[in-house]
């Protein structure tokens, strides 16, 4: 404070300053010195203290400029993208011809991946670890956004992303930590293999969401197939070296990154994000899903074993916000990554081993992609665009006007109908077997339509029948 009075007294003396202003508990003062050198307060010049009205005036105006303003940037995007600023642009990728051009893309994007992979694999091996990191982080956010329309981000938090992450961060920093190198190898080529084979995924190459699948599981083992038989070389790895690693030891740092994992879930899910996951149960995590999907081999399973131990009913399932459901599919996951991880530790030791092993999982892959698109995809894909025509009565003499709105609502029902059937990921004899039910009774619909038609006409004929009938009655009477 006599700093700041000895600059006012300097700046007075020179000239500069004849008074001053100070703000005091939201108000104004103006103040100047005296000739004993002391302050003195002339007035309050004014309170710089709004009224409650003003300040909430004040900001609603506001807010109404900031949502005129995204409400203008919102349509002239929709304007820019469909041609209408009042149509969403969700609703217009979801239209056909938006559908096909992204799938026609994945499909291209998708071959692109393996013969880009193979040449880089072939002719530059060093290249694929930047390749790996650039491709699957375009994935992931790819997928986060998209899973983040459909409340399933938080799948995002399951193993496989996290030994994904694991590889990464390993391969790019620290080439030369053998013992994490041990670990990722182990986890990529046991409990990420094995769900290629347990969990069908496949390739499907006009799907992004299978693609992305595919290759977030598929990736991390050839990348360590390569660092481990030196196709990448580094310091760090050496194979007389590595061939003296015992069995346990291998196996004890591989389930070292499952237990750091599934800390780290339980505390996303049970602490961070607890009341989110609570206050939103239509927010999915992996436990939700596999709680709630009773078709899943690991939920019967799962369902199976708690009621012979007596933990639930015979015709109860588990709740997944009960603590039992989520105690009991934390076992089943460490059940699960225990069995899974032994393959990756059998095939470390021997490069044909480890090669084979993966030549097999990845043709099950394309099998399973085969397999869909042969008798799954087929129908399916045919069914989501045909286009549905009124059929016209027969024996009708004159065209049947069939009203826009009528046809519209039908065409609707039908987009829902399929788009339905798809979120239900039926089996292909599951498929086919609705397939022909769906042909079975549109055609016993259409022969009850022509029933009726018949009806109607022999009635009509009955009618006249009947007339000319009283009519010859009639003639008869009258001649006698």
């Amino acid at each position: 404070m006599e700093a700041t009075t000895a600059k006012m007294k300097s700046a007075y003396e020179t000239g500069k300053a004849k008074v001053f202003h100070a703000i005091s508990k939201n108000k104004i003062l103006q103040v100047r010195i005296g000739e004993d050198g002391k302050l003195i307060l002339e007035k309050t010049i004014r309170s710089i203290q709004l009224p409650a009205k003003k300040l909430k005036a004040a900001r609603e105006e506001a807010q109404k400029k900031l949502t005129d303003v995204k409400d203008r940037a919102q349509g002239e995007w929709r304007r820019i993208v469909t041609g209408d600023t009042n149509k969403r642009i969700r609703d217009h990728m979801n239209e056909a011809p938006q559908v096909k051009m992204v799938d026609k893309l994945s499909f291209t994007m998708g071959v692109s991946v393996i013969a880009f992979t193979e040449y880089v694999i072939m002719r530059h091996p060093t290249w694929f670890t930047y390749f790996y990191v650039t491709f699957m982080l375009a994935l992931c956010m790819i997928r986060f956004y998209l899973y983040k329309q459909q409340k399933y981000h938080l799948f995002m938090l399951d193993f496989c992303y996290i030994v994904n992450f694991s590889c990464m961060v390993q391969t790019l920093f620290f080439r030369d930590n053998d013992e994490w190198f041990n670990a990722n190898y182990v986890c990529s080529m046991g409990p990420l293999c094995i769900a290629i084979i347990l969990w069908h995924n496949s390739l499907v190459f006009h799907s992004l969401d299978k693609l992305t699948s595919f290759f977030l599981h598929a990736f991390p083992p050839i990348l360590c197939h390569l660092y481990r038989w030196r196709l990448i070389p580094t310091e760090g790895i050496q194979l007389d070296a590595e061939a003296s690693k015992s069995t346990m030891e291998l196996y004890v740092t591989a389930f070292g990154i499952y237990l750091v994992w599934q800390i780290f879930f339980i505390f996303c899910t049970e602490v961070l994000l607890k009341s989110e996951l609570d206050a939103d149960p239509d927010l999915i995590t992996s436990v939700r899903y596999l709680s709630r999907d009773y078709k899943n081999p690991m939920n019967r399973l799962v369902n199976f074993t708690c009621r012979k131990l007596g933990l639930i009913g015979k015709e109860e399932y588990m709740d997944p916000e009960d603590l039992r459901a989520k105690a009991v599919f934390v076992v089943a996951q460490c059940l699960y990554t225990c069995i899974t991880l032994l393959p990756g530790v059998f095939v470390y030791r021997s490069y044909h081993c480890s090669f084979g092993y993966l030549v097999i999982v990845f043709l099950i892959g394309t099998w399973n992609g085969g397999s869909y698109y042969i008798e799954v995809f087929s129908k399916r894909y045919n069914m989501k665009f045909q286009d549905k025509k009124p059929s016209i009565p027969r024996k009708a003499t004159d065209p049947v006007d069939v009203p826009d709105a009528a046809l519209s609502d039908n065409e609707s029902g039908d987009e829902e109908f399929i788009e339905a059937l798809e979120e239900h990921d039926l089996d292909a004899d599951q498929t086919l077997e609705l397939y022909k039910l769906l042909q079975s009774v549109d055609s016993v619909s259409g022969d009850l339509d022509a029933l009726n038609e018949d009806c109607d006409e022999s009635v009509n004929e009955d009618g006249d029948i009947r007339d000319a009938g009283t009519r010859s009655t009639s003639l008869s009477a009258g001649s006698s």
